[in-house]
């Protein structure tokens, strides 16, 4: 690829332009110090810029923002690798969710504990972090042994915070626990808490609920908006947007040969790392297949699936 096809932006351009001036200049100058040719100072400037272009690449690669060119590279390697996958509309958790209602998938792996809100029901957290065990959380457990339905949870994500509200400051987990299985309706709450505020509820009203009793020391300090609680929180977590199709998966054949040359030019591999790599895992892949000893997740857990 021509340097100057690399950057598309004019100002990129317009900069390459002015460092390679620059360094032509910079290797005539070095030339007159070190004794060495302007050709020879010029193939080691053009060296350290490679090294540091490649720098660049991992950095890039191994940055925390996913950027649209890292979608489009993993779904490529999904699909060379034969592997189906689909594009959520809105939320990921949302679509996973629903894929687990369809019954086209056996379980959840995230690490992001909305995916309760949104629906899930099986969820595997710490899959891909091998300093921890794989853990399986069943949404029964969460209801059955803290009676956190997923009404609740919502209600708590309102009191805590998430990624459609700010949650109330000063509100803590245990609280906001507590709080949902004193008044069980945050719209409850908020009544009582214009009624402490206002004046209107004595003490004597609360003398029944220790919680109440305690937690009226901390009501002058707490502020609840006059949207609280925002019903459209509820909404976003109730009903997402998600592709409902209850098609089946199709599952396809690694191609080595594409693959080889997907992570020669976009990792940087060589043919010898690449099929260091890959060889071994598809011939396992192939192998399994034949047998018909191909497993899935829960084959790994003994007893019941998500025990």
């Amino acid at each position: 690829v021509d340097e100057e096809e690399f950057y598309s932006d004019p100002n990129d351009e317009e900069l390459l332009r002015q460092l390679i001036a620059e360094e032509e200049e910079h290797a005539r100058f070095a030339s007159t110090l070190n004794n060495r040719s302007v050709t020879q100072n010029t193939t080691e400037y053009e060296r350290e810029l490679k090294q540091l272009r490649d720098q660049q690449k991992r950095d890039r690669r191994d940055a925390d923002e996913v950027t649209q060119a890292m979608i489009t590279e993993c779904q490529q390697l999904l699909t060379l690798f034969g592997l189906p996958y689909i594009t959520a509309p809105m939320e990921a958790e949302a679509q996973c969710a629903e894929l687990l209602r369809l019954g086209l998938v056996d379980g959840i792996v995230t690490d992001d504990s909305d995916i309760f809100l949104f629906g899930g029901t099986r969820v595997y957290k710490n899959m891909f972090n091998q300093a921890k065990f794989v853990e399986c959380y069943l949404e029964s457990d969460l209801e059955s042994g803290f009676g956190l339905t997923r009404k609740r949870l919502i209600s708590i994500a309102q009191l805590l915070g998430s990624d459609y509200t700010e949650g109330l400051p000063g509100i803590g987990p245990v609280t906001a626990v507590e709080l949902i299985s004193e008044f069980d309706d945050l719209n409850a709450f908020k009544e009582w808490w214009s009624e402490v505020q206002m004046g209107q509820r004595k003490q004597a009203d609360d003398a029944g609920s220790a919680f109440k009793k305690k937690f009226r020391r901390n009501t002058a300090e707490l502020f609840l908006p006059p949207g609280f609680p925002d019903p459209r929180v509820d909404e976003a977590y109730l009903h997402p947007e998600a592709d409902s199709d209850p098609t089946q998966f199709i599952w396809g054949v690694p191609d080595l040969a594409a693959l080889r040359a997907f992570l020669m030019s976009t990792v940087g591999w060589s043919a010898e790392r690449t099929d260091e790599i890959l060889v071994p895992v598809i011939r396992d892949m192939n192998r399994k297949e034949a047998e018909g000893t191909q497993s899935n997740i829960t084959a790994f857990f003994e007893g019941g699936v998500g025990a």
